[in-house]
């Protein structure tokens, strides 16, 4: 798996960017490229989608490398098939889960459902890479507010 991750990551201009886009430091990325640790699922998706890369490919190595089959010749985007939409539920979910936030799995159902709502409303041919970009932007920004309106909770209760 290591020398898959260090595919997709040479597929970034500069390792400091897939770093930056898996959330974690570039000695990390490293030691995941070299098979000395193991990787974080949300870091390898982030990066994986971003570059449209087949995140099963990476687990497994097999199939396709990227995602183009989701895509008509026309360009338009095909809607998430059952497996690309449980691949993103995983990653969401997985994501806030190793944020150590509750009700992971109902938090990100409403992602995607407000993800497709969204997209349908602004963009209908949106590339599936894009919507990915979205879901993860999407995600630090609900994790960062969790994490305001929980550090105002405790001042809050602090005698």
């Amino acid at each position: 798996m290591g020398e898959r991750i260090r595919q997709v990551v040479n597929l970034f201009d500069r390792k400091k960017d897939a770093a930056e886009i898996a959330g974690v430091i570039p000695e990390q990325l490293n030691r995941w490229c070299q098979a000395q640790s193991e990787p974080r699922f949300v870091g390898v998706s982030r990066m994986a989608l971003i570059k449209g890369i087949n995140l099963n490919w990476i687990a497994t190595g097999k199939g396709k490398t990227d995602l183009s089959d989701d895509i008509h010749p026309t360009g338009s985007s095909v809607a998430p098939d059952t497996i690309h939409r449980d691949m993103l539920m995983a990653m969401i979910s997985g994501f806030l889960a190793a944020e150590g936030i509750d009700n992971g799995a109902q938090i990100a159902l409403d992602i995607l459902k407000a993800h497709d709502e969204i997209v349908e409303k602004i963009e209908k041919n949106r590339h599936p890479i894009d919507s990915g970009y979205i879901l993860a932007e999407a995600i630090s920004t609900i994790i960062a507010r969790h994490r305001s309106r929980d550090s105002a909770t405790n001042s809050d209760s602090c005698p």
